[in-house]
């Protein structure tokens, strides 16, 4: 089991801050961070924790890591103060880490963790994946017994693999939750009470742990069900959101058709 010392944080956003809490467990680790904004710091430890106000202080300090949680259009010009031979850790789920092996830095990696993320917002599932590349060995090792040790799920993956991941939490999450907000304005329209929504979101997800998502469809679209199809395209005022059910309906029925 490595012995982190010192560990560095980037950046203090919904990834950095959650990544913060996470190491701030780990009692024997020094944390040095650096960010524009540190709201909130105030929680941790401050025997354990530096904050630092210029990149290059990284570069004295000489932490066994030093994680990035920047936007990923802003990863280069922070590497643009920090020295080669720091190992630099891009928590990215589309910069790739061997684009900064090519600038020079050996020892780059990727710890991606597969959640969502809001500042200040503890999670309800803390054990998730965290997907690691890197082309040093000793790295995948460091930051494999790292995850360990902040009880996630490491998973060592090829770079090319990473879009793909990336793509599926995008449709998984991000285009989900958008229907989660049409769908609470249609009931709160309706003066109906969005928490009513909640049983059946944690029911479908749920079911997911144990069972794959193309045996759970259900709905008007999968039966073919057009009348039903029709009265809801009746109910949607805004254009982009009917032509978007219209897709939906379209696209469930030919999908589970062709597997029959």
């Amino acid at each position: 089991m490595h012995n982190f010392q010192k560990i560095a944080v980037v950046g203090y956003g919904n990834v950095g801050w959650h990544l913060v809490q996470d190491l701030h467990a780990l009692t024997s680790c020094q944390l040095i961070i650096f960010s524009n904004s540190i709201n909130g710091i105030n929680d941790l430890d401050k025997k354990r924790v530096t904050i630092v106000n210029q990149l290059s202080q990284l570069n004295d300090l000489k932490p066994d890591l030093v994680f990035l949680s920047v936007r990923d259009q802003n990863i280069f010009s922070v590497v643009e103060n920090l020295h080669n031979k720091l190992p630099i850790v891009i928590t990215s789920g589309t910069v790739k880490s061997s684009d900064l092996t090519k600038k020079g830095f050996k020892l780059s990696a990727t710890f991606y963790p597969f959640q969502s993320f809001r500042k200040y917002v503890e999670l309800h599932v803390k054990n998730y994946p965290v997907f690691i590349t890197s082309e040093d060995t000793q790295m995948i090792s460091k930051l494999t017994d790292l995850a360990l040790q902040l009880k996630k799920t490491p998973v060592v993956i090829d770079e090319k693999q990473k879009p793909f991941i990336h793509l599926a939490g995008v449709l998984a999450n991000n285009f989900t939750n958008f229907l989660y907000i049409k769908a609470y304005q249609f009931l709160q329209k309706s003066d109906v009470s969005p928490e009513h929504l909640v049983p059946l979101i944690m029911e479908t997800a749920l079911r997911l742990q144990s069972i794959s998502p193309d045996q759970v469809q259900t709905g008007p679209a999968i039966r073919n069900d057009k009348q039903i199809v029709i009265e809801h395209l009746n109910l949607i005022e805004d254009p982009q959101l009917k032509e978007l059910y219209k897709i939906f309906s379209e696209f469930i029925y030919q999908y589970f058709s062709s597997k029959s």
